[in-house]
């Protein structure tokens, strides 16, 4: 494990009360103690979870869309600027790599969000059928963090920290009119709402 994944918010954690658990190289809370009052804000109002053993890559290059709808099970090319899909990483058998969450940004950036331990091999994998493409990944696993906001108060609870509605399939960058900007918390936020 890197410093890095270890203190982007394993102190905090720990304050809150948190008793860690280890997953794909991360460590992430298990419970902050009470798991009926946890239970109680995922069902009846809001609660953060933090997802950051998911894997993050960017995916940039003129190509990028196109190589992720020829080995992908969603249909990926009419995806737009602020939109987000779920998709299913193919092999040429047909058998499951993995499951992809991609946010596009422009035509030539997007995030790819994969399972946990996955990007190395989503990116090998990718990579073995890129030829003259315009395509690039970049493992951001490590120097970012992956929050889950759930619950029937969420999007409430989102658009009082960031000042926007998202909309099921669509991606947001947090609004620069904020005088935060593009930032929550003091860190650059991109919000996926790909249900």
């Amino acid at each position: 494990m890197t410093q890095l994944q270890h203190i982007l918010l394993h102190d905090r954690h720990l304050a809150a009360g948190a008793r860690l658990v280890t997953i794909a190289g991360r460590d992430v809370p298990g419970t902050f103690g009470d798991v009926s009052l946890e239970h109680a804000a995922i069902t009846g109002g809001a609660a953060l979870v933090d997802r950051s053993h998911l894997g993050r890559l960017r995916h940039r290059g003129a190509d990028a869309r196109d190589l992720l709808n020829r080995f992908s099970t969603n249909e990926m090319l009419s995806l737009e600027d602020g939109g987000a899909r779920e998709t299913v990483l193919t092999s040429s058998a047909g058998r499951i790599i993995d499951l992809l969450t991609v946010a596009r940004w422009s035509a030539t950036d997007s995030l790819v969000m994969t399972g946990p331990g996955m990007p190395g091999r989503v990116i090998e994998w990718l990579d073995r059928y890129t030829f003259d493409e315009d395509s690039d990944f970049e493992d951001v696993t490590a120097c970012t963090v992956q929050l889950t906001l759930t619950g029937p108060d969420a999007p409430a609870a989102l658009h009082s920290v960031c000042g926007a509605e998202i909309e099921p399939g669509a991606a947001a960058r947090c609004s620069p009119s904020r005088p935060s900007g593009h930032r929550i918390a003091g860190a650059s936020a991109e919000i996926v709402r790909a249900d």
